[in-house]
Parts: structure tokens; sequence; C-alpha cells
């Protein structure tokens, strides 16, 4: 690998850790204290990042967190294509976001 393409690695890596830490915030939408943002936590500290987002998409769609905004939800969906992945949890995320947003989020975005 060349010098350019370890860097560039390290700006790829070290921008999708910049993007789930400022989704970090999310956690506080029900209110209530949980131990998904610790995994969270713990996941996005050891680099597994897939992990941390998808922790995070788990503590989303259970039923006492509320849907998020469509900005929300785009900044999500960004982090799950700079992985490469996250498709089932998008239209999962997007389905309820839709109840709670019915005229802000596109169904089909």
């Amino acid at each position: 690998m060349s010098t350019d393409g370890a860097q560039d690695y390290r700006d790829h890596y070290a921008k999708l850790e910049r993007q789930l830490r400022s989704l970090r915030s999310l956690f506080s939408l029900n209110g209530s204290p949980t131990d998904y943002r610790d995994h969270f936590d713990e996941y996005l500290n050891a680099n597994e990042f897939e992990l941390a987002l998808d922790r995070l998409c788990d503590f989303l769609l259970t039923p006492t967190t509320p849907g998020i905004a469509p900005k929300e939800l785009e900044e999500i969906n960004a982090a799950y294509r700079a992985m490469g992945i996250g498709e089932d949890r998008i239209s999962e995320l997007r389905a309820k976001s839709q109840l709670w947003f019915p005229s802000k989020v596109d169904p089909l975005a």
C-alpha cells in the first residue's frame, strides 16, 4: 500500500468516526439511560464502526424511542454508505420516521 493510500484509509476512517460521534446525541431521544449507548461507545472506541452504527439503529428502532427527523436519517444513511452497508436498516428507520414525520420523509429516497 502506498503512503497516499494509507493516508486515504486513515482519512476515511477519521471522517467515519466523526460522523458516528456526531450521531451519539440521538441516544437522548427517549430520555432514559441505556446500555445501547454504552455498547455504542465501546464499539466506537474499538473502531468497530459497523457494530457501533448497528447498535445505534437497534436503539432507534425500539418502541420507546421516537422516530428521527429526515436530517438525522440522512446522516445515518451517509455513514452506512461510507461503509457500503445498511440498506435494510435504513428502510426500517425510514418507515418508522414516516410515522413521526409523514410529510417530511420520502418513502422512496
